[in-house]
């Protein structure tokens, strides 16, 4: 599954090449594609490692499956925590992805990111 996404984001990468290439945190486009190629289900965990500002997190909690979003940034933390408090679905972490998932023991059936 992994070797088949890299293959479509060189695609899109080949196909963009001396275009405009879209901000993939922003487009909402690549972010559906993201969302499908994930193939979630209700009743999936979802770990989104780097939420950044919440585009993709809010997409992913549309499936109705339960989002764990990790954000390393804390600048960013109460911009996503406003953006997404009416998701009763989501958790937000604050900290760094590899040390929390150490030191909790969080389980998850999938994860998803998107580039930085």
């Amino acid at each position: 599954m992994i070797s088949v996404i890299i293959k479509d984001l060189n695609a899109i990468i080949s196909m963009t090449r001396n275009r405009y290439i879209p901000d993939l945190r922003k487009d909402h486009a690549a972010i559906r594609w993201i969302v499908k190629q994930a193939n979630i289900r209700k009743t999936d965990t979802v770990l989104e490692i780097g939420a950044g500002t919440g585009n993709l997190t809010k997409a992913l909690a549309i499936s109705g499956a339960r989002i764990i979003a990790i954000e390393k940034d804390i600048s960013l933390e109460s911009g996503l925590r406003r953006r997404l408090e009416s998701l009763p679905n989501v958790e937000i972490i604050i900290g760094n992805a590899l040390k929390l998932l150490d030191s909790r023991g969080i389980r998850f059936d999938k994860i998803v990111s998107n580039i930085p």
